[in-house]
């Protein structure tokens, strides 16, 4: 979508102005979210929320999608476990596996195993060295430069600070469990 209104190449360049959105602060974000549980006399602890936004590295999208699942899992009057988060995500990954398992097969075989590798990794700092290559018995450094340019253009691999990851996090997780 940046792309669309930052390059000079495209018909949007510059009608936009470019704002970059921290994270919510994991404590405010935790009071957000007790808050509003208990509005709908339910539970949740901070404990809870905090393994959810720290298992998403703050992402909201992905923290939103896992709380929302659980308040609609959580009885009223009952409060939400530890274990009912696992369920969740658990639930949320069964309810994409075809789609995961499609965006897989359509893959070029390289880029699904360097796809299946970095999810293995989490954040992979040098995708293209030969011991990252060595480890996951990729083909050679060019080929997985290759592979890697290729997942990136297709968004299934972003560049973050620590490196590269799989975008999708619930994907990430299933390729995981799946691979």
């Amino acid at each position: 979508m940046g792309e669309m209104f930052n390059s000079a190449a495209r018909h949007f360049f510059g009608s936009t102005s470019t704002i970059y959105l921290e994270a919510i602060e994991k404590q405010k974000y935790i009071e957000f979210a007790q808050k509003h549980f208990k509005v709908y006399n339910r539970e949740i602890t901070a404990e809870t929320i905090e393994k959810i936004y720290d298992s998403f590295e703050g992402v909201m999208w992905y923290i939103q999608k896992t709380l929302n699942t659980l308040f609609g899992e959580t009885l009223e009057g009952a409060c939400c476990s530890m274990e009912m988060v696992n369920n969740i995500i658990r639930l949320i990954v069964d309810a994409n596996k075809y789609v995961y398992s499609e965006n897989m097969f359509r893959l070029p075989d390289k880029q699904g195993k360097l796809l299946i590798a970095i999810a293995k990794d989490g954040n992979v700092l040098a995708p293209t060295s030969s011991d990252f290559a060595k480890k996951h018995n990729l083909a050679s450094t060019s080929s997985v430069q290759a592979a890697l340019k290729g997942l990136i253009e297709k968004e299934f691999v972003t560049r973050n600070e620590n490196g590269y990851a799989v975008y999708h996090k619930f994907f990430e997780i299933w390729l995981r469990e799946k691979y």
